[in-house]
């Protein structure tokens, strides 16, 4: 097989990969958490989070997929201790790989509600929904198909009739929603749970209608399967005053027999005489950390939180079969995220609770 063919099948693997998988697996969860769980909306230490990511494979592949997107929520308070509170979020990206350019451009509202359950303001729960649009595209006419191949040229013939879709474009509705629990058990140690349904109504993603092509043949659906994810982290600190946090994390995720697990820990030092008592938001802090994404990848990961800006840094190596063809490299993200309070909360009393973030 020549170089020009062996890199259009692996292009063909990872666009599989992707279009059956659906779903953008970003390794910087925290720098995005609204679109790992609706009820993340507003849940935040501040009055409004902005924040956007890039992930893309470089040139480690012939067809490298990008991603970049953005995402911004903020909370409103209805009480002054702000035990109960009201999210409200938005987020948006465009993703597109192979070479057939296959882009999904997507945007949601997010809307949750978190419910403070004790007067000591120790434990949370919020309940968050999310509806939006995508719309998925690819540029069929670079496409090259296996009835297309000309074994007397020993080359493709592209006056062949090849595959025919009907279509290049296709919006698609989706809602999603989710619940998130908040935990403070002690001075050194507190934890989140949540879990989330997207894709509730398994909309169809067919680039076809039915029946489709000039002899109207009958067109099998695609659908946006529904998918469940579970996932947690936790604070954990050896004395009252330490400047070393423990940060550990999961997620799994499951679409019909996919499944998706990644879990890993990260180490955050506080610079200086910070605490993790003092203004939260305004430390000073850096973490390193190593995730592992099952059958995947590993993926050491950095961040620095300086005031109210975060600055995200993750590096994917691949340890699949798919090294073979990537050779190890993975995918590269970054990611900032701003907080930062507005007037309509100021004179609030300060939320005792910090969450994880």
């Amino acid at each position: 097989m020549n170089q020009k063919k062996l890199y259009f099948f692996i292009s063909i693997i990872f666009l599989a990969n992707h279009i059956f998988s659906q779903d953008i697996p970003f390794s910087n969860t925290n720098a995005n958490a609204v679109y790992l769980n609706p009820a993340s909306t507003g849940v935040i230490n501040r009055d409004v989070r902005i924040g956007t990511i890039y992930r893309s494979q470089g040139k480690s592949v012939a067809n490298p997929y990008n991603t970049m997107g953005f995402n911004a929520d903020l909370a409103f308070y209805p009480n002054r201790d702000k035990s109960n509170f009201i999210g409200v979020g938005v987020y948006g990206y465009k993703h597109e790989e192979g070479i057939a350019k296959y882009r999904q451009t997507i945007f949601n509202i997010s809307v949750s509600y978190t419910k403070g359950l004790s007067s000591t303001m120790t434990d949370f729960l919020t309940l968050g929904f999310q509806g939006g649009i995508s719309q998925r595209a690819m540029n069929i006419n670079g496409l090259r198909w296996d009835s297309q191949w000309d074994g007397t040229r020993n080359s493709f013939n592209e006056t062949f009739l090849g595959e025919y879709y009907d279509t290049k474009n296709k919006d698609v509705y989706d809602m999603a929603a989710g619940a998130l629990y908040n935990k403070k058990i002690s001075r050194n140690l507190k934890f989140n749970a949540g879990v989330a349904v997207h894709h509730v109504f398994a909309p169809s993603i067919s680039m076809n209608s039915s029946p489709y092509g000039p002899n109207k043949v009958a067109n099998d659906p695609d659908f946006l399967h529904r998918k469940f994810t579970l996932h947690g982290a936790a604070e954990i600190s050896t004395t009252d005053n330490s400047t070393i946090i423990l940060v550990p994390a999961f997620i799994y995720s499951q679409k019909m027999s996919q499944k998706l697990l990644m879990f890993g820990m990260d180490l955050k030092f506080l610079k200086g005489n910070d605490s993790k008592f003092t203004d939260y938001m305004k430390q000073t802090a850096i973490s390193f950390g190593l995730s592992y994404r099952w059958g995947d990848a590993i993926i050491p990961h950095a961040r620095i939180d300086y005031k109210d800006f975060s600055f995200f840094l993750a590096y994917d190596v691949t340890v699949s079969k798919l090294n073979a063809a990537n050779k190890s490299n993975g995918a590269f993200e970054f990611a900032f995220v701003w907080n930062f309070k507005t007037g309509m909360s100021s004179k609030n009393k300060p939320r005792v609770f910090k969450f994880i973030q």
